[in-house]
Parts: C-alpha cells; sequence; structure tokens
C-alpha cells in the first residue's frame, strides 16, 4: 500500500454557534449537521467528538466542540467551534415596502419584520 500522508477533509464543520434562551431555562439542547469527512484512501477508522449535536448545554456558558477523523494511516483532521448559551431577548419588529400605483398616485404599504437581539 502506498503511503498516505494527507489527512481525511472534513465537511460540514459548523461555524459558532449562539443559542438565546429565556430566563429561568438553565439548559437547552443545542443541534446542528454534525460533520463528516473523507479521505483520499477512503478509510476513517477512528471518529471522536467532545459534544453532539443534540446534546444539553448549560445557560451562561461556552462550550469548545471537537470532532476529529483518523485515516488508518494515522493522519488527523479537526473540527472545532463553540456553542454559547446566554440569556437573551427577541425584539420583532414587523415592515415591508410594497409600491402600487393608481393613476400616477402611489400606495406604500408596509408589512415583514426585523429581530434585534438583546443580552
Amino acid at each position: 500500500m502506498p503511503f498516505d500522508s494527507n489527512p481525511p477533509v472534513v465537511f460540514n464543520c459548523p461555524s459558532d454557534i449562539y443559542t438565546p434562551i429565556e430566563i429561568g431555562i438553565s439548559q437547552v439542547a443545542v443541534s446542528w449537521i454534525e460533520p463528516s469527512a473523507v479521505d483520499i484512501r477512503g478509510n476513517i477508522i477512528y471518529q471522536e467528538a467532545t459534544h453532539r449535536s443534540g446534546d444539553m448545554f448549560s445557560v451562561d456558558s461556552s462550550s469548545d466542540v471537537s470532532y476529529i477523523f483518523v485515516d488508518d494511516s494515522e493522519n488527523a483532521a479537526y473540527c472545532n467551534f463553540t456553542v454559547l448559551v446566554f440569556v437573551g431577548k427577541c425584539i420583532c419588529f414587523s415592515f415591508s415596502l410594497k409600491i402600487t400605483s393608481y393613476n400616477e398616485h402611489i400606495k406604500l404599504q408596509n408589512t415583514g419584520s426585523y429581530i434585534i437581539e438583546q443580552h
């Protein structure tokens, strides 16, 4: 078998995840698309993660999440991101703009939404 010096290639490694929760909630399940990896020779023999999608995370916590993928030549690839759970509040505003013309008269109608997070 030829020597393999190439680490596996990781797909779907999430960015940091920020999860606002309501006051009074102490834990929340946080989900993401779990990363995967492929190897040039197709042999991922080991995969480990510090957390899995759907795990519970505590309020006011910042948790480092790590996935490691190792091929049969012991080349390793990593996926690392942070899950931050905090007490937050969503204030929503509605708006959008619709312009209609009636014989050179213009009618404006506002509907839609904005979301603002407060920490």
